[in-house]
């Protein structure tokens, strides 16, 4: 069977498929954009006849989640032309270091050891209160206590002061009570530090985590999607439920730095009781840097004439977004590995992107630019140029492959690649349901997305969803592209949950810096292989009239796209 049809505009697009069959992309939008996923390797022949300019784009993506090797060692040679076809030259962007590979390696091998350590086979303690004989009501304002803290060479001793406890709150999972703890060596009086942690800013940190009141914090906000982050345990190694949650405020690596790494971190090693693991503190914490909290410049750099504090400022609000991120880290351990009971941890790449979902879905609440990198009551996709938030180091990789699993660095790039597939995933299918089913499944890997994806009611492979997603880069310019391609509707990308509405903003990959980065032709090469759960995108022309034909040769792995707009 044999068809071809023509649009309004009069471009007339056919394939031929091994030389044998046509077939038409339709266009039944007034858009004028026409996408066509091909699923199957082979040589196709591509036709576009246009009395109007189109711009045509060709995009690989290889579907191979293979990580035997770093990176994956997939040899997937696409012939355009005669020609080999990978992808174009990575550019360097300048991107802010804020994480370093001694502490992030630590908390993720030692919480894959823990998981695969918990005896699954063991009967439910009867009383965990008796068992782990230790007082959690001791928290109180004036309160000492070392707390270990994780370093890159190692785990320090740091000794600090409560200076906050809030609670006990009501919440939609019981009562909770905050304690807040500052390193003496980072505190108002006393402290050696270049900025120092006072009262009004403990009150800050503590109001945005877990204020009176219902749906108006980070707690209400975060739980609402994923679940609670602790609870009953039938593993005696790990400490009881005791509804308290710990923020630790301290110089993370003891560097004195007020612009740059690691802003806080969850370890799920504080979980397990101290009797059980050297270097747990035997809480449900996190650690957040105080000499970064504490900086009061507008800009986060070391050098502003403004020395007000204020929670507007830049690291604060860094620190309000991390918080929510690490909140996810917290939570997903507990749903995940303890209640849906999954004996390992999930992907690392699936983990942080479910942890920055939870940032752009809570930056207008939180009213922080988070991971879009854009002003968070801005519904459209912003201005021109945005050198903020994560998607500029997505435009400089494109081609970096979005699969990193534990035995692999995650590097600060691998952020903006898991960032940018979670921001198209949820915008496309279900939103905060999605994340929801996300986090609470036992599934660890690309399965727990395909899981998620079909509990909303979308029936597609993961697969597919890569495929979706690469078309989806190229049109995040418009505004009307087709479902589910679509970055960028122009405002609110609307979800809701148990009633409460949470909002996405819209994105337009163009209108950050760099820009994304298309290949002009076959000989803009530095390489000739498409890693494992990456694309490569060829603007195969542009502003064509007349009639031009392409042949291109489909490896095995390798999904073809092909999407025609008209040139504006």
């Amino acid at each position: 069977m044999s068809y071809c049809s023509q649009r309004p505009a009069s471009l007339i697009v056919c394939v031929l498929f091994n030389s044998c069959t046509f077939l038409t992309m339709q266009y039944d939008n007034p858009s004028m954009i026409e996408v066509l996923p091909v699923t199957s390797p082979g040589v196709f022949e591509f036709e576009v006849d246009a009395d109007e300019g189109v711009d045509v784009m060709f995009v690989f993506t290889n579907v191979n989640t293979s990580l035997d090797s770093i990176p994956p060692d997939v040899e997937v040679a696409t012939r355009v032309d005669g020609a080999e076809f990978a992808t174009p030259t990575r550019p360097t962007p300048l991107l802010q270091c804020e994480h370093t590979e001694g502490i992030n390696g630590f908390i993720d091998e030692s919480t894959r050891e823990i998981v695969k350590s918990l005896d699954r086979n063991q009967t439910p303690a009867r009383n965990h209160q008796s068992i782990f004989g230790q007082d959690f009501n001791s928290d109180v304002v004036g309160g000492t206590q070392s707390f270990n803290v994780i370093q890159s060479g190692g785990i320090d001793t740091e000794t600090s002061t409560c200076r906050l406890s809030i609670g006990p709150v009501a919440t939609s999972f019981g009562e909770r009570t905050l304690n807040i703890w500052v390193a003496d060596n980072c505190w108002e009086t006393g402290g050696d530090r270049s900025h120092l942690i006072t009262g009004n800013m403990v009150d800050a940190l503590g109001e945005s985590f877990l204020a009176e009141g219902s749906f108006n914090d980070i707690y209400d906000w975060t739980t609402a999607i994923i679940g609670a982050e602790w609870g009953t345990t039938p593993f005696s190694e790990l400490i009881p439920h005791n509804q308290e949650i710990t923020i630790l405020l301290s110089d993370i690596e003891d560097d004195d730095s007020s612009n740059g790494g690691i802003v806080g971190y969850f370890w799920a090693g504080n979980n397990v009781k101290p009797s059980e693991l050297a270097g747990s503190n035997g809480r449900v914490m996190f650690v957040v840097d105080a000499v970064m909290y504490a900086n009061p410049s507008d800009n986060g750099g070391s050098v502003d004439p403004d020395d007000q504090w204020s929670t507007d400022d830049y690291w604060p609000t860094v620190v309000f977004s991390t918080l929510a991120h690490e909140f996810q880290h917290m939570i997903h351990f507990y749903q995940k590995n303890i209640v849906f009971g999954a004996p390992d941890t999930t992907d690392t790449w699936i983990n942080e992107m479910c942890s920055m979902l939870v940032e752009d879905f809570l930056a207008d609440k939180i009213d922080v630019a988070g991971p879009r990198g854009v002003d968070p009551q801005i519904a459209d996709s912003g201005g021109s140029g945005n050198t903020n938030g994560r998607l500029p180091g997505f435009n400089a990789y494109l081609d970096r492959s979005l699969f990193v699993d534990g035995a692999q660095q995650f590097e600060l790039e691998d952020y903006s690649i898991s960032y940018a597939f979670g921001a198209w995933l949820a915008r496309n299918h279900g939103g905060v349901e999605l994340l929801g089913q996300l986090v609470r499944s036992p599934h660890v890997d690309p399965a727990a997305i395909e899981s998620a994806v079909m509990h909303v009611g979308d029936r597609v492979s993961f697969d597919d969803l890569l495929q979706q997603w690469a078309i989806a880069v190229t049109l995040s310019d418009r505004t009307d592209a087709p479902t589910p391609f679509v970055y960028n509707n122009g405002g609110w990308f609307r979800s809701t949950i148990d009633g409460h509405e949470y909002r996405l903003g819209s994105i337009n990959l163009f209108d950050y810096k760099p820009m994304p980065s298309f290949a002009a032709s076959t000989a803009q090469l530095s390489y000739t292989s498409i890693e494992a759960g990456s694309s490569a995108y060829l603007l195969a022309t542009s502003n064509k009239t007349g009639t031009k034909t392409w042949e291109i040769e489909v490896p095995e792995t390798v999904r073809l796209s092909v999407v025609t707009k008209v040139h504006e």
